[in-house]
């Protein structure tokens, strides 16, 4: 994770050690039953 996705994800109230920013995913066959919890809104 860089510093821009930190700070981003910093600001959440809903942050967990497993959070990441969507656009940061790299979608592969490998992902196929990934789950995907979005946080509510800030």
């Amino acid at each position: 994770m860089g510093a821009d996705e930190n700070d981003l994800l910093e600001s959440s109230d809903h942050l967990l050690p497993t959070s990441r920013l969507l656009c940061q995913l790299a979608f592969a066959a490998s992902l196929d039953g990934l789950e995907v919890r979005i946080a509510p809104e800030d």
